[in-house]
């Protein structure tokens, strides 16, 4: 079951799985707050905020579009990681089927305020499925005349016990960019998290991902279907001091993005749609 709250303009949906597990979705962003399938939180969001809709990148698990970061172009583009998390989506559809929650959210250009750096007219659903696992369904049609490039992403902050002690696997022979510094590297191995300080890398991969989580004794899975990049990120004691919803919760947060990004940028002709899809499980880690 689930129940819509509303806030002035703005509003939530909260509810139950009936197989057990809550989850929560705001209409700003259609972003995901909070989804546990049993008892543990897995999804991390900062809980001063996680009833209190509006824009963040830093929390919960935000929807790319349509431009990675500040975008292509020499100038920067605005907002960080494109407008989609930042305009009001529209809950077209939820139903209960076989223990498992799906709600649908719909988006469009008229949604949109701001359309200086993307004037395309597109029609973009998010579908979400709650149940023992979480799958997530990014779909973008291009519902214009002309063709249009844009680089898409879901992005989970996931809650982990000790980042430091966490370990990140299925990146091992990809190739990386630090986007702090620019340097180029190949992966070798499990990644782990330098304590205390930042680490924002981007590789291109399309395989699954494992992060081992020995203090809440629990791997979580994420396996991507239409990406092209994953990106890992904990922004250190330095950078989240800078941040107040990071300040002193960042220990507990680690970010693995899945993006259609630079080389795997999505270009659709009218007509044409594409589709990215996450899906997030869990195992419990005897001991």
């Amino acid at each position: 079951m689930y129940e819509r709250t509303q806030a002035g303009i703005e509003g939530h949906s909260s509810g139950t799985v009936p197989g057990g597990g809550s989850f929560v979705i705001h209409d700003r962003g259609a972003q995901i707050a909070a989804w546990s399938p049993g008892s543990q939180p897995v999804i991390w969001y900062s809980r001063e905020n996680i009833y209190q809709p509006g824009p963040t990148v830093h929390s919960g698990i935000p929807v790319c579009f349509p431009w990675f970061a500040e975008g292509p172009s020499r100038t920067p583009y605005t907002p960080r990681h494109g407008f989609a998390h930042e305009v009001d989506w529209h809950l077209v559809r939820s139903e209960i089927s076989d223990g498992e929650v799906t709600q649908e959210w719909s988006c469009t250009e008229a949604d949109v305020a701001d359309r200086r750096f993307f004037t395309h007219p597109f029609l973009a659903r998010t579908q979400y499925r709650f149940g023992p696992e979480l799958e997530l369904r990014l779909r973008v049609h291009n519902t214009g005349t002309d063709s249009f490039s844009y680089e898409g992403g879901l992005i989970p902050h996931l809650r982990v016990g000790q980042v430091a002690r966490a370990g990140i696997d299925g990146l091992g022979g990809a190739d990386l960019v630090d986007l702090q510094t620019g340097r180029e590297d190949t992966q070798v191995g499990t990644l782990h998290i330098p304590g205390g300080h930042q680490l924002d890398q981007m590789f291109e991969s399309t395989q699954p991902v494992v992060i081992s989580d020995p203090v809440l004794h629990r791997r979580i899975i994420l396996r991507g279907t239409g990406h092209s990049h994953i990106a890992v990120w904990n922004p250190g004691a330095e950078r989240a001091a800078t941040t107040p919803e990071l300040t002193e919760e960042w220990p507990e947060m680690l970010c693995v993005g899945f993006f259609q990004h630079g080389r795997g940028a999505v270009r659709l002709l009218p007509g044409q749609s594409t589709v990215l899809i996450l899906r997030i499980a869990v195992e419990e880690i005897p001991g």
